[in-house]
């Protein structure tokens, strides 16, 4: 039984209906022919609530761009979709990563994310490379990906798509990212699953972060970040600094300077939690959620980009604290994959539309936990992650 156009409609009585089921829903892959973009293959997807994606098949599988009803509810950046021969991670002392940094979700690992850093390389037994060098958010972001399949499930009810990207070095890391993205035929949701698998030889150092961002006309001065958070753990600027917390939004000032928050959330018995982004004066109100389990992603990250020209609000779970790598070795909290080893993850995003599911979504929120003060200060409350 599929829920579409507001009524439950078996999907034999759709089908006698169309001529086609690309008619109320469809998955298509198409390739950019111009601009920086030129030979990306893009999958188009369409269900029949209104929710449209745009997922890179050449830029990480990510999906880079989403409309709902004709809503664009994720961030386009200035340096547009870029082919992956575009991309120098290592430029600009290690943040060439802003040159292509782009769209709804940048998949940042699989190794490492945050500032670029290096490590040693000595697990990977080759004498003649002593370092690794981690250029800022990784480098699986911009891989091309290996297209598995896509489709429409009738039985589930779905539309799906599958592919794997691979990040490899000679005497390095051998990680594979096997990646499935689902959305009903009719719904107002995608979720993405994902396991990383270590296909090399050697144990191999693992990080992922999924950066979730979110633009104009979901972003402006109305909008509210939610979240069950319990702490603020660290932040690098001073709480009123500009005049802006971590809650309430503002309009895109000239200025002003990126803030951004390491939160410590609650979850639930299961270890699901859910962060948002609200603003109810945008139409009869809209709010953005990504969902997702904190026994797989433990931190938080918010990245508060409220810049003219960047207008950005990133909700990004991720498995490690971002407190450097030296740090993260020394707490015993780098994830190693043994070869062969995998890690599952999974996250969803989904709209809220109308008064009556915002207030659905804040108080399933606000169960969790009561969010702290707007200004709340960094605790540094590092609590153990394994």
């Amino acid at each position: 039984m599929l829920h579409i156009f507001g009524h439950n409609a078996a999907i034999a009585s759709v089908r006698a209906q169309t001529g086609d089921l690309a008619q109320i829903a469809s998955v298509r892959l198409v390739a950019l022919e111009d601009g920086p973009g030129r030979g990306v293959r893009l999958l188009e997807i369409e269900n029949a609530d209104g929710l449209d994606l745009r997922i890179a098949v050449d830029r990480g599988f990510d999906v880079v761009a989403a409309r709902y009803r004709g809503i664009p509810i994720g961030w386009q950046s200035p340096v547009g979709l870029q082919r992956p021969g575009l991309h120098q991670p290592e430029l600009d002392g290690g943040v060439g990563f802003l040159r292509a940094f782009n769209g709804l979700l940048v998949t940042c690992g699989l190794d490492h994310y945050g500032g670029g850093e290096e490590g040693s390389s000595e697990h990977f037994n080759y004498p003649y490379r002593k370092k690794t060098v981690y250029p800022m958010h990784g480098r699986i972001g911009h891989v091309p990906a290996q297209l598995a399949g896509y489709g429409i499930d009738e039985d589930a009810g779905l539309i799906w798509c599958e592919a794997v990207v691979t990040q490899s070095s000679v005497f390095g890391e051998v990680l594979e990212m096997r990646r499935r993205i689902e959305t009903p035929l009719g719904g107002n949701a995608f979720t993405l699953h994902d396991t990383v698998t270590n296909r090399g030889y050697r144990p191999t150092p693992h990080a992922l972060l999924y950066h979730y961002n979110f633009g104009y006309p979901l972003l402006s001065a109305e909008s509210e970040f939610l979240a069950p958070v319990r702490e603020v753990l660290w932040m690098p600027h001073e709480p009123k600094a500009q005049d802006v917390g971590y809650r309430h939004q503002t309009a895109p000032r000239d200025d002003f300077v990126e803030q951004v928050y390491l939160h410590d959330v609650a979850a639930d018995s299961a270890g699901r939690t859910t962060a948002a982004l609200i603003n109810e004066s945008l139409r009869d109100g809209l709010a953005v959620s990504v969902t997702f389990d904190k026994t797989q992603l433990p931190t938080l990250l918010q990245w508060q980009c409220l810049q003219s020209g960047l207008y950005a609000l990133g909700i990004e779970p991720g498995t490690n604290y971002v407190v450097g790598r030296a740090a993260s070795e020394e707490r015993g909290e780098i994830i190693w994959l043994a070869p062969g080893d995998s890690r599952p993850y999974e996250t969803t995003v989904q709209v809220y539309d109308g008064d009556r599911a915002i207030t659905e979504l804040r108080t399933s929120i606000v169960a969790l936990q009561e969010p702290i003060e707007n200004f709340a200060t960094a605790t540094q409350n590092y609590a153990p992650l394994r």
